[in-house]
């Protein structure tokens, strides 16, 4: 205890004192009195000392003197020197004033923000800020740095004009630093990427706009380890040139604090190599000071006491234990400068305390003299280890898993909240495509140029803004982590909700405009073929020449109905339908709970003569054809495309959730009151009916628009010609797969009828139908073998191969959709094949009792390495059922009461789905469960497997081994979990078995051939590692007010993608595409091209909105609606005799509505016409590689000049909008990208400019073709725009490339070989020559992209 603690009040210690000095001497009594002396001296001449100061140092004195005033009295022997800068030959203290401010945790973001809702932690960042800025003020040399921007634009915002002159001086003069510069402090396990460029983007372009810095730092203090992605992607190739953090495992710790290599040259990318390096380091203390040196208020640590008159003096001992202390910190760290990390978690609240503190240190310790301490930022700390030119230990790969201790793996997060985790990534794709119709539509067209909040008052409007900074708070280490309060991700998730609500209407609102016809109002009726017709014609007997062939088959429709089904309500009057003066406005909206099966527009009743519009959109920028899935309210529909025809279609029964738990769910989310029943389109009431999807194959252009739709199916009465038209289309339903003839396994249930005599069951194999627009066929197909005797489990998976000319009989599959028996599938020829098995399990968390280490939101730690297994292989408790059709096989399995599996395989295609729901997972027992799904598969993995870092590369890990230190094993489980954002895969030497999740998980592979991945975690207990609670989800239903509302454990559903796939391409790369020849047989896709186009398919999935029509109204005004733009065939009606094989064939593309806007005011596809003899020689070069790129540029601007002038002699048309369907034609298809390179953005940045980010997604030597560089022409992406200027911008897009400063260049312990140094001396001569050709406002505008490489421009167009 202090001695002024025993002190009644100030007369007794001034008596004690005296007594003290009576004891200790005379010598000490003068001193005391001639300090007394001095102090009132320097009191009584404070306005001299003033005046002597201004002659001495003018403005530094100034400031000092105000500093002191402002802090109020107390003795000081004189001014505090804090001008110290680094000083050679001695040991410099880099003093960092830094606050870490958790974008929420413990509290929201806006409790944080505003310093509410104390009782959890007392912290309030406006408060920080406000302070520091006024501390900073008080003496030039005090410097501060701010990292995250989603607080300091939340204070920026609210700043009078004087305070905002003030923070850009302290920016200008260096006292205030931006570091980091990201909206928040990203974490680096479960975030995508593309997610973490966007949030970082969004944070430095404002820096770079408001202040006109650059920062040069990352600073990624907290999250709990380190991806490869950050050390390479964010921090190298992001302008950074140094990357700092605080945690990375304790055994590599402590190896790097002992051998000095804490700090270190980082390589990231195995194929980028020298060309992203960047220095890192360690901190060590954590983000901490040493300890003592803390000086928060409310912190216990000793302040600096340097007035005599006082008791606790401890000047000289405080000077001492700095010393000592940095002495003893420098033995880890190579070079003279060491790093103090002098804030906290939310410091500064009072930044006088620390600033006071700190002012008396650098003061007292220089004057000492052993050690150099200066106030300094994280730029010139390395700014002053560069200038040491030291060699450096090399790292690389990445730095997970991380633990803090022996039993404390931080591998549970990887999976924590994994409902929470899809949303984000939900939200993500949702993002993606609002800004890239926004930017393809125009601001200005969607009615959101003028008006709308502005980020930071500059001007960003935008109808997808709300969502942007959602989801760069969701990037957060406590948000997409799932390791905050709960309370706080339910904020998080209200705010990701409200974004998505706005996002989804400007998507809506975008695919409206894109296929609406936007001919002049005035004179549309007139122009119409429709409007031309007489009234007392029919739609039932429509003139092809005056009408689209969709209108043809609506007005078919309508006579079909009518002859066979009177009073039916879907007849429609062609003459009423003419007659009609409505005019026509769909409204498209989404279905964001369309994964519970309730989405009310598409399970409106379809039988009064409603027809459900169905539109795609498509946010890659390749051509791609996939099955489109959502609820209906019968089995009684079908499905028909832009041009008219009946496309094949298949409804399946949803039987993932039991509609008891469906129904929970939906009044949780539109509230207690809702009838989810009704608004479904069945009957109220009928909570236990099955729930019905449907699906269908849709071909969507790139960038573009496809639409559909889904109309009652009459059971009688159609005409001949509607008959023989859907007479193939009977087999469209199955009625097993309604439940007629459900096949079941029970315990003590025994086989009968047909296939289920047989214990195995074989899903898959090629379509039925092939050829056929709507079907799938490919050079192999996947079939999956399941065995009753075992509960239903997958048993063996066969990817086969189709022979040059092979049938589809041959190929395994009947006209029928009759499966092969495994002995069949093993006969055909097999491009892959292995036994591969299902198994569910759960591991039992450990509950903290007999050590401190509990499983919890961020710790996974088990009571045993072996978890306890879900129906073990030799039960027969599952139920099950099989599902066949057209399209697609599927195998549903109860695994549990509380999982429901179903395995999918969709006719001709090379892979297999698995659709899950756990939950809500039983906790009665007293156990908390971690859930995991294994794959296990005869390949010989030899303990080696792939995880992604970040989406991006893969990296290999080896079970039970670390690179760059001996790991003692003390978590077998724990320690070799990884964390996975796209895909984790092991191989043999022929076959590799992948999987690909849709939203990031924990997974390893702990038993050779075996991939395991944790689906779910509930958890009773906390693992002290700050946020205090169990991870223990759940939902509840309940009125305000209500004490006791209903709840149920959190239901996690998801959809995992596997396939098996031959290590190496069929032709040994020979060739390109999916299809061609080589060797006689037809090309099998690598695994790799699998694995990474189906990442890309996944992460940007087609967007799906619905609109409800009248029949009535489609037929009389749909005209106005270009439902479809042929792409790669004359437009001849579709109800012509020519075969349906050879229309197809010729019309490849005819359900696309492949309306590609690019730049501004809306403006669309440019018309080009061809014969069908020009489009096959362009597809015999494309084929064949024939002919030089500038002679079919040549070519095609001849042929385009040429039309346009055709279309000016024949009088033009407005806007370049056909009047009618049949006059739109094209010669060729839209732009495709390569198939090796992929948009990660696409936004508007004001009228006439956009963003565009373009990344090569392979690896070098990935794929023999596909990771070689790719070429992306900016011209034909954006081909009807013209392109005034393209400028290469950073990756973050704060600073054009030409201007950016060049990379620090570090020296390393390895010696680089001379291939390394040979392969970056040519990349450097590219990168000229590429910029050269690129920063310029001259064409053409050929982008040339390396593997693993991300470019990045804003695009100018000509207004």
């Amino acid at each position: 205890m202090e001695r002024s603690s025993r002190c009644a009040s100030r007369s007794r210690c001034r008596i004690l004192s005296f007594v003290l000095a009576a004891c200790i001497g005379f010598a000490a009594i003068a001193a005391v009195i001639a300090g007394k002396h001095e102090h009132r001296h320097y009191k009584q001449h404070e306005n001299h000392q003033q005046h002597r100061h201004h002659h001495r140092e003018r403005h530094h004195d100034h400031h000092d003197h105000h500093d002191h005033e402002h802090e109020g009295g107390g003795w000081r022997p004189g001014r505090y020197n804090t001008r110290a800068g680094p000083v050679e030959g001695k040991l410099n203290v880099h003093l960092v004033a830094h606050s870490h401010d958790d974008v929420g945790w413990l509290k929201t973001v806006d409790q944080y923000y505003v310093g509410s809702n104390n009782s959890i932690q007392v912290a309030a960042v406006q408060y920080i800020l406000d302070t520091v800025v006024e501390q900073l003020s008080l003496d030039p040399n005090r410097k501060f740095i701010q990292v995250e921007q989603g607080f300091f634009q939340r204070w920026w915002r609210r700043q009078p004009k004087d305070v905002r002159r003030v923070v850009r001086r302290l920016v200008k003069n260096g006292q205030l630093e931006f570091t980091n510069g990201g909206w928040c402090m990203h974490d680096e396990a479960a975030t995508h990427y593309a997610d973490m460029v966007h949030q970082m983007s969004l944070g430095l372009r404002l820096i770079r706009r408001q202040f006109g810095q650059v920062p040069r730092i990352a600073w990624q203090i907290d999250p709990f380890g380190h991806s490869a992605v950050q050390g390479y992607l964010i921090s190298a190739l992001g302008g950074f040139d140094a990357v700092f953090f605080a945690r990375a495992d304790y055994e590599d710790s402590e190896a790097r604090y002992r051998e000095r290599t804490a700090e270190f040259v980082w390589r990231g990318s195995e194929t980028l190599k020298q060309q992203a390096e960047v220095f890192g380091g360690r901190l060590y203390v954590h983000y901490l000071p040493p300890d003592s040196f803390r000086y928060d208020t409310n912190n216990w640590d000793p302040p600096v006491q340097d007035d005599p008159e006082l008791y606790d003096y401890n000047v000289q001992e405080r000077v001492d234990k700095f010393v000592e202390t940095a002495l003893k910190q420098a033995e880890s760290y190579r070079t003279n400068h060491i790093m103090w990390t002098m804030g906290d978690d939310f410091a500064y609240s009072n930044a006088i305390t620390w600033f006071r503190n700190m002012d008396k240190l650098i003061h007292y310790v220089n004057r000492d003299g052993r050690v150099n301490a200066l106030y300094s930022t994280p730029s010139i700390y390395v700014d002053a280890k560069h200038h040491a030119n030291e060699s450096w230990p090399l790292k690389t790969g990445d730095f997970f898993p991380y633990a803090d201790c022996p039993h404390c793996y931080w591998t549970g997060y990887f999976s924590s909240r994994p409902a929470f985790k899809r949303y984000v990534r939900t939200c993500s794709a949702l993002l993606l495509a609002a800004q890239q119709v926004e930017a393809l539509v125009g601001r200005s067209r969607l009615g959101r140029g003028g008006e709308g909040a502005a980020v930071a008052g500059e001007g960003r409007e935008s109808g997808a803004e709300e969502l942007e900074e959602a989801m760069a708070v969701a990037q957060h280490h406590d948000s997409v982590s799932g390791t905050a309060k709960q309370h706080v991700n339910d904020d998080y998730t209200l705010r990701l909700y409200r974004g998505a609500v706005k996002a989804s209407s400007l998507l809506t609102e975008a695919i409206r405009c894109m296929i609406y016809r936007q001919s002049e109002a005035d004179t549309w009726q007139s122009q119409s073929p429709l409007r031309q017709m007489p009234s007392s014609q029919p739609l039932s007997s429509p003139s092809p020449a005056t009408t689209s062939p969709l209108m043809r088959a609506l007005g078919k429709r309508g006579a079909a109905a009518a002859a066979g089904a009177a009073g039916a309500a879907g007849a429609v009057g062609g003459g009423q339908a003419a007659r009609s003066s409505r005019s026509l406005k769909l409204s498209f909206e989404m279905c964001p709970l369309s994964n519970i099966s309730f989405c009310p527009p598409s399970q409106t009743d379809l039988q009064d003569g409603k027809v459900l519009v169905v539109a795609v959109y498509n946010p890659l920028a390749w051509a791609r054809k996939e099955i489109v899935r959502f609820p209906v309210s019968t089995a009684d529909v079908e499905v028909m495309n832009a041009s008219g025809a009946i496309i094949p279609s298949q409804v399946l029964p949803d039987t993932l959730l039991l509609p008891t738990t469906r129904s929970f769910l939906i009044q949780a989310y539109d509230g207690p009151d809702a009838e989810p029943d009704a608004a479904a389109g069945a009957e109220p009431g009928g909570a236990g009916s099955e729930a019905l999807s449907l699906v269908f194959w849709a071909d969507a252009p790139p960038l573009g628009v496809a639409s559909f739709f889904v109309l009652y199916k009459y059971p009688e009465g159609r005409t001949e010609e509607r008959v023989k038209e859907g007479a193939e289309q009977e087999g469209g339903v199955d009625r097993r797969v309604l439940g007629d003839e459900p096949e079941a396994v029970g315990q003590d249930n025994g086989m009968h009828g047909g296939e289920e005599e047989e214990d195995e069951i074989v899903i898959g194999g090629w379509a039925e139908v092939e050829g056929r627009e709507g079907s799938s066929s490919g050079s192999s197909a996947l079939t999956l073998s399941f065995s009753r005797a075992q509960g239903g489990r997958m048993t063996r998976a066969v990817l086969l191969k189709r022979e040059q000319g092979q049938g589809e009989a041959e190929g395994g599959m009947g006209a029928r959709g009759e499966v092969p028996s495994a002995k069949a599938a093993a006969a055909a020829a097999a491009a892959a094949a292995a036994d591969v098995s299902i198994e569910w399990a759960w591991y039992n968390a450990s509950d903290g009792k007999a050590s401190r280490e509990a499983s919890g939101a961020y710790i996974f730690r088990p009571t045993s390495p072996d978890p306890v297994p879900i129906n073990p292989p030799n039960s027969t408790a599952s139920s099950l059922q099989v599902v066949r059709g057209p399209l697609v096989d599927e195998v549903h399995r109860q695994v549990a009461p509380w999982i429901k599996e179903i395995v999918r395989v969709y006719k001709g295609t090379n892979y297999a789905e698995m659709e899950y729901a756990v939950g809500p997972v039983p906790v009665d027992d007293g156990f908390g469960k971690e859930v995991v799904v294994r794959l296990s598969s005869s390949l010989a993995s030899n303990a080696t497997f792939f995880t992604d870092s970040n989406g991006r590369d893969f990296i290999q890990r080896t079970r039970n081994f670390r690179a760059d230190w001996n790991l003692t094993v003390t978590e077998p489980t724990a320690g070799n979990y990884y964390p996975v954002n796209s895909g984790i895969y092991l191989h043999d030497k022929a076959t590799d078995l992948s999987v690909l999740v849709d939203r990031a998980t924990g997974a390893s592979s702990l038993n050779d051939g075996q991939l395991e991945l944790m689906l779910h975690r509930r958890l009773l207990h906390d693992d002290h590692r700050g946020v205090a609670e169990a991870l223990n989800e759940r939902v509840c239903v309940g009125r305000r007010g209500e004490q006791q509302p209903q709840c149920m454990g959190l239901v996690v559903a998801g959809t995992l993608r596997f396939g098996l796939h031959p290590h190496t391409r069929s032709d040994g790369g020979v060739g390109s595409g999916e299809v061609e020849e080589a060797r006689g047989e037809e090309v099998v896709e690598a695994a790799a091209e699998w694995r990474r186009g189906n990442i890309q398919r996944i992460f940007s999935p087609l967007q799906v909105a619905f609109a409800v029509e009248n029949e009535e109204a489609l037929a009389a005004e749909g005209g106005r609606y270009t439902w479809h733009i042929p792409g790669t065939q004359d437009s001849k009606p579709v109800g012509s005799t020519e075969s349906m094989e050879s229309r197809e064939t010729r019309e490849s593309r005819e359900s696309v509505l492949s309306m590609q806007l690019s730049g501004k005011g809306g403006r669309v596809m440019k018309e080009e016409s061809s014969s069908e003899e020009e489009r096959r020689e362009e597809e015999m070069e494309d084929e064949e590689g024939g002919g030089a790129e500038e002679d079919k540029e040549e070519t095609e601007q001849e042929e385009q000049q040429e039309e346009e002038e055709a279309e000016e002699a024949e009088g033009g048309r407005e806007g370049g909008v056909a009047d009618s369907f049949e006059e739109r034609t094209s010669k060729r298809p839209a732009y495709e990208l390569p198939r090796s390179v992929a948009i990660i953005t696409l936004q508007e940045l004001h009228e006439y400019k956009v963003l565009l980010r373009l990344a090569h997604l392979y690896e070098a030597e990935e794929d023999p073709l596909l990771s070689q560089p790719a070429l992306v022409n900016l011209d034909r992406l954006f081909a009807h725009q013209e392109i005034e200027k393209v400028t290469e911008l950073s990756l973050m897009a704060n600073q054009k490339l030409l201007k950016m400063r060049p990379p620090m260049k570090w020296r390393t312990e390895q010696l680089a070989s001379k291939s390394e140094v040979h392969e970056d001396v040519n990349a450097a001569n590219k990168e000229v020559r590429r910029m050269q050709a690129l920063n310029s406002t001259e064409g053409p505008f050929i982008v040339e992209l390396g593997p693993m490489e991300i470019r990045t421009f804003a695009i100018q167009f000509d207004d």
